[in-house]
């Protein structure tokens, strides 16, 4: 499944993201003179990257200003809107002091999402209850790990039959999920044996 999938956006967008990757950097190339072998001279001007760049903090101060509502809990039917308003403080209180390993808050995954969209046209989060650490979290997901069944009838992945997301994980992320009853995650031993072969 996962090479179907592969296959299916190899062919339709990594062409293109490259491409983003070569604007947003000013990568040119390498060019020699006709008839020789002496290299032409290089002087790529990064015009996507100042763009990008410049637009970044203007889009993130208006997605996160005013600070406490840059998001919104509705009420379901049967559910008081008092209750609603406590879910949001709590989240708002979890989302902006809760850090992940690297020290980043929501606020910075989704900004790394919104550059994301900006260079590729496409860029995402996961937001998720880590019942293990018991917050909620927020996490970037790099588009190029990210795949969708190629029978999506139409451009949103919501009608998508499935999607995969591919995630590198350290042997001790995989211990600490052992006791979650929807995985058969190996022995310690043998998740060190796999993450030293060469796939």
């Amino acid at each position: 499944t996962f090479n179907t999938f592969e296959q299916y956006r190899s062919n339709n967008h990594d062409a293109r993201w490259t491409m983003a990757d070569a604007l947003y950097f000013g990568f040119l190339p390498g060019k020699v003179w006709e008839g020789t072998t002496i290299s032409r001279s290089s002087l790529p001007y990064p015009l996507v990257f100042e763009q990008i760049e410049a637009s970044l903090p203007a889009i993130s101060q208006e997605v996160f200003v005013p600070q406490d509502e840059w998001f919104q809990v509705e009420t379901e039917p049967g559910t008081q809107a008092q209750e609603a308003k406590e879910v949001q403080e709590h989240l708002s209180y979890v989302l902006e002091h809760s850090r992940n390993d690297y020290g980043l808050t929501a606020k910075n995954e989704i900004e790394l999402a919104i550059k994301s969209l900006l260079l590729y046209g496409n860029g995402g989060v996961e937001i998720y209850w880590d019942s293990l650490l018991n917050r909620a979290c927020v996490q970037w997901v790099d588009t190029r790990d990210f795949y969708v069944d190629p029978g999506c009838p139409i451009p949103n992945i919501d009608e998508s039959s499935s999607v995969i997301r591919r995630k590198f994980m350290t042997v001790d992320d995989l211990s600490s999920r052992r006791e979650d009853p929807r995985m058969n995650i190996p022995s310690d031993d043998v998740l060190y044996t796999m993450s030293k072969t060469p796939q």
